[in-house]
């Protein structure tokens, strides 16, 4: 009898060390991304609707990175959408605080569940000021199309939703040449640009800002 008498005494000792203050409470919330804003200001294209029109065998990859007040890294997810009409819905369970929420947006091809392609690389995730989306270097025309997002959360004892709209970082050029071989002494046409950029980093603050 004393036996129990005495871990009885532990037990209330434990609790009795506890108040509200070291109990830290959440809440699943609900994260919405829109990335239709990645193509809506584009207003020229070829054929109407090419750049919503993803291929077979690409998806829009949207991910979502969510930040504490440190800039840490507390939650995240990943998925693989059929378009940019589509939204992405996630389900975070977060501690009760203030947050920043980042979405990138890209096209990624794929076999089955398996990325085998991507033109963008994401590195440094863990902490907000360290994260850096990085040109892998190839030619991808619509399909290299880049979208960013931000959103402030603040997280109580309830369960909320949230949405992270996403706009296009860079610029698309159209190209379209006509009647190429009226002269018959021009041998080359082409294209020349002064600016390109090899990455885009993010301040403590959830900005973005492109490496030219």
């Amino acid at each position: 009898m004393k036996k129990y008498i005495s871990m009885l005494a532990v037990c209330l000792a434990i609790l009795s060390s506890c108040t509200n203050e070291d109990i830290t409470f959440g809440s699943m919330v609900t994260v919405k991304v829109n990335p239709s804003g990645v193509i809506a200001p584009f207003e020229y294209e070829m054929n109407p609707g090419d750049l919503e029109t993803i291929a077979e065998s690409h998806k829009l990859r949207i991910r979502i990175f969510v930040y504490d007040k440190d800039g840490l890294l507390r939650a995240s997810d990943t998925q693989y959408l059929a378009g940019y009409s589509n939204i992405m819905t996630s389900s975070l369970d977060l501690p009760k605080g203030n947050y920043t929420a980042i979405a990138i947006t890209d096209v990624v091809e794929m076999s089955g569940e398996d990325v085998t392609f991507e033109y963008w690389n994401v590195s440094g995730e863990n902490i907000m000021s360290q994260l850096k989306v990085t040109d892998a270097g190839y030619i991808g025309y619509k399909s290299k199309i880049l979208g960013v997002g931000k959103q402030t959360i603040s997280v109580g004892n309830k369960n909320g939703e949230f949405m992270v709209k996403c706009s296009a970082a860079g610029a698309i050029c159209l190209v379209y040449y006509c009647n190429i071989h009226t002269f018959s002494d021009v041998e080359q046409y082409g294209v020349l640009m002064t600016k390109s950029s090899d990455y885009i980093s993010f301040s403590e603050s959830g900005d973005y800002d492109v490496s030219i």
